[in-house]
């Protein structure tokens, strides 16, 4: 996910200076900014953690005048340095898209790693001859959440535009 959000954020970049954003481990881990370096040192990157933004997610409020204050708050920093390209760095980020996008404004690629990850599946799997387009057998689909399978299950429709089912609760 990491590689495949950074090498997304390297070519997207016209001015060569790249947000990343993320959850507060992310963030320190750097793990993103190496990512990026490895690609193309020249790059400057500019990074936040944006904690608040998996509750906001979570209750639902994505689209909401709350999730659009905070997005304000977390990226004038970024904006400010002048970047280009903004790396969703968090399985819960895309959720805000819409909302992030408005604070950024249309010259700034928000980049969705997960996206891009499955981007770089599909290929891989269609250059071995592993993709299954006409399989007469239907997928199975399982989700195992820790917390609230109903929250879960409302924030999962709002984003995969499909009814869950089939949802395990696990004990961590």
């Amino acid at each position: 996910v990491i590689e495949a959000g950074a090498k997304t954020a390297v070519y997207t970049t016209k001015n060569k200076i790249v947000g990343v954003i993320g959850t507060d481990g992310t963030i320190r881990s750097k793990a993103y900014n190496k990512e990026i370096e490895k690609i193309d040192s020249e790059i400057k990157i500019v990074d936040k953690s944006c904690p608040l933004f998996v509750p906001i997610v979570e209750e639902g409020w994505a689209n909401t005048d709350i999730a659009s204050l905070t997005a304000k708050r977390y990226l004038e920093e970024l904006m400010e340095e002048g970047i280009d390209s903004l790396v969703l760095g968090c399985t819960h980020y895309p959720l805000l898209k819409r909302t992030i996008g408005e604070i950024v404004g249309e010259n700034v690629k928000l980049v969705n790693p997960a996206k891009e990850t499955a981007k770089d599946l599909k290929e891989i799997l269609e250059n071995n001859n592993m993709l299954r387009l006409d399989s007469e057998i239907e997928p199975k689909y399982e989700y195992y959440v820790s917390d609230i399978p109903e929250k879960f299950a409302a924030i999962a429709e709002e984003f995969l535009k499909k009814e869950i089912e089939d949802i395990k609760n696990v004990k961590i």
